[in-house]
Order: structure tokens, then C-alpha cells, then sequence
């Protein structure tokens, strides 16, 4: 059965993080109110328990101190296609994008501003991965670490990549990786949009608590905003979208874009039978492979 993609388009804008709290004492001690020689280890989501949950629940989500690596923002997306060419004309006709690398007859790369989205010609189109950058990337003490911690590695040259709980691969990479990589062809004169950049992933994940966890626990990102079946994840001036599905995979990513107005952006789509569609001020049309682009406004946070 194919599965259903979908891409939004959004700007950026920072996220501060959350106020950290000290623990109450009855968290520092052990159960007689004795202080032992060790103090014990509590995992967020006991300590959230043993609270009621509340603020300090929300506080110690928000912490970013105690990660194994450090989240900037999400540098690229990278798609499996069925057609690089199809592919390939839409991001450049609608969002303006141009070529950066040249890489084979396999793979083509979709710059916008300091983002791009990677296609792979694959016979099952979905989510490739996507690239979270973090502070002082080196290749080697990454993969060591991620090695360490016992999470599913694998390695290139200079890249390292991990699984998720539900298997969906995760690049790791330097601020700004490839913002400065050389046309090899131009964007074009005109486009229905004018991309400026990736807001967002959106991931389809088995069990939100877990997908939690495991960003905040390796990225230090912060809760935004969470309910029982999302949860959505500050990650610089990005953030990662996690929606409750039985089928993990790709939700949707999102462009930011220029002058936004959805009333506007619908006047443009309607005329190309893309199956342009409302909701309050987001816009959504297919993509080639059954992906869903939604247009939002440059300043948009969840």
C-alpha cells in the first residue's frame, strides 16, 4: 500500500529554552529522607511521575544540559524518488531551488538559502533521512560516542548516521554543512514560491513518549508544545514534529517561504491541479510520489 508524504513550508524562528529548576529534596535523598553515599538516578520521566508531572515536568523536558550531543537545526532532507528528473522539476518550478554537487546519476541535491533537499532514485519512494547538525561535529568522536551508547551506526567518510526507536535514520553533520557548496545549476528566473529554507520535519512515530525521549536525550532539544498523540521539538530556528502513527516514517517537511498569504498561495496552486487544500493559515498540495508540501509563513512556530 503506498503511504502518503507530506512536505510544509514555514520560515524560522528561535526557540529559547526552558528554565531549569532545582529538584525538590525529596527527589535528593532516599526514601527515609537520609542522604545516601551515591544518590540515586532518576530518568525524567520518573522524576515527572514522582511530581505529578506539571512544570517541573515541562522544566526538566526542556533541559538540554545533560544531551549527548547538542542540536543546532536541521540541515537537509533527504528523499527517495521514483522519478530524480519529476522530482527534480518541481522543487526548481515551485520553490526556485538550484543544484548544488554532482553526484551521479542517482542522486540530485536541492538547495534553497542555507537548506537543501536531497533526492535518491529509489524504487520505494519515502524519507531517506534527514540531517540534524550539532556543535562540534568531528566524524570520529561522534561515531564513537553513538558506538558507545549502543545505537545503530553507520559511517561514511566523513558523515555518521543513527537509527531512531522506530528506525528512521538520522544524519549527523556540522553547522551549515553544504551552506556554501557550488551551484552546478542555476535556480531558475521565476517560481510559483520562493523558498527560503526547511522549518521542519514531521515524523510518523509508533510511541511519541519514546521518539521524546530518545531527541531530547541525544539532540537537548526542548518541548514546545505536547499532547497525547504529537509532540513538537525546538530545534534552533527549526523544529521536529512527531504525530502518533502505526506506519513510522516521513509525515511531512516544510519549507519556509517568501511573502506568505494563504488566500495568495491558493490563488497560485488552484490553476496547476496539485489538490491545493486549506487549513486556517496552512496550505497543502501533493508532490510527485504522494508527498504533501504545506506552505506556511516565514515566522511560524508551533
Amino acid at each position: 500500500m503506498e503511504s502518503k508524504f507530506q512536505i510544509s513550508l514555514v520560515s524560522s524562528r528561535g526557540t529559547g529554552m526552558a528554565d531549569r529548576f532545582p529538584l525538590p529534596s525529596i527527589l535528593r535523598h532516599n526514601r527515609f529522607m537520609q542522604r545516601p553515599t551515591t544518590p540515586p538516578k532518576f530518568t525524567r520521566r520518573q522524576i515527572a511521575l514522582a511530581c505529578g508531572g506539571g512544570l517541573l515536568a515541562g522544566a526538566l523536558r526542556g533541559a538540554s544540559t545533560s544531551s549527548h550531543f547538542q542540536g543546532v537545526d536541521i540541515n537537509h532532507v533527504a528523499l527517495r524518488v521514483s522519478d530524480l528528473t519529476r522530482m527534480e522539476q518541481f522543487l526548481r518550478s515551485h520553490f526556485g531551488s538550484a543544484n548544488i554537487h554532482n553526484m551521479g546519476p542517482d542522486w540530485r541535491f536541492l538547495r534553497v538559502e542555507r537548506n537543501f533537499t536531497a533526492l535518491r532514485k529509489h524504487g520505494q519512494p519515502g524519507l531517506d533521512h534527514f540531517c540534524i547538525a550539532v556543535e562540534d561535529y568531528e566524524a570520529d568522536a561522534v561515531e564513537k560516542k553513538c558506538r558507545g551508547l549502543g545505537l545503530t551506526t553507520r559511517r561514511t567518510e566523513t558523515w555518521v548516521y543513527i537509527l531512531d526507536p522506530d528506525g528512521i535514520e538520522v544524519q549527523l553533520s556540522v553547522v551549515d554543512h553544504d551552506v556554501d557548496a557550488a551551484v552546478v545549476r542555476a535556480a531558475p528566473a521565476t517560481s510559483t514560491f520562493k523558498g527560503t529554507g526547511i522549518n521542519h520535519v514531521a515524523l510518523r512515530v509508533s510511541d511519541i513518549g519514546r521518539s521524546r525521549d530518545f531527541y531530547q536525550e541525544h539532540f537537548g532539544v526542548p518541548v514546545l508544545r505536547e499532547t497525547a498523540s504529537n509532540c513538537f521539538l525546538g530545534l534552533g530556528k527549526n523544529f521536529l514534529a512527531l504525530f502518533k502513527n502505526e506506519k513510522p516514517g516521513l509525515d511531512h517537511y516544510c519549507y519556509s517561504i517568501a511573502d506568505y498569504d494563504p488566500a495568495a498561495a491558493m490563488a497560485k496552486l488552484e490553476p496547476l491541479n496539485l489538490n491545493a487544500r486549506r487549513h486556517g493559515d496552512r496550505v497543502y498540495f501533493d508532490a510527485p510520489d504522494g508527498i504533501t508540501i504545506q506552505l506556511s509563513s516565514e515566522d511560524r512556530q508551533p
